[in-house]
């Protein structure tokens, strides 16, 4: 939504949806970062909330349907939604683990950096968002 509304500003889409991206992962450090600080519930699940919004955006950059030709973006699609839910099963046991024998401080500790390392690795080897790619068949 918002990196369409730059688009339609303007924008290049892969400026847009980069800009995006990015102003969401610059946020996490700091949300991660005061979650751990705060005393009052109610302003943790405030902060909560900006977590989620920034994870949010990430979700209306739909990478594989930027770069790749349409017969393949399904293929693509559905299988980092497979790696995703096998992670999904394998984060939640360290998840719990650490919040058991330690304290929620790592988990958002990791949090924090994750969306930075995942822009920073499509900057690197996405390249240019909105320029469709050929695929060999193989």
């Amino acid at each position: 939504m918002i990196p369409r509304w730059l688009v339609n500003r303007g924008w290049s889409v892969n400026r847009g949806r980069k800009t995006t991206m990015f102003v969401a992962s610059a946020g996490m450090p700091f949300l991660c970062f005061a979650i751990t600080r705060v005393p009052d519930p109610a302003l943790a699940v405030a902060l909560m909330t900006g977590m989620l919004f920034c994870h949010t955006l990430w979700l209306n950059v739909a990478l594989p349907a930027e770069v790749l030709p349409s017969n393949v973006v399904g293929t693509v699609t559905g299988l980092g939604g497979c790696l995703g839910a096998v992670m999904g099963v394998v984060t939640q046991q360290l998840i719990g683990w650490t919040v058991e024998h330690v304290s929620f401080t790592p988990v958002f500790a990791v949090c924090s950096v994750v969306h930075l390392t995942a822009f920073a690795l499509v900057c690197w080897l996405v390249g240019e968002l909105g320029k469709i790619r050929e695929v060999r068949a193989v």
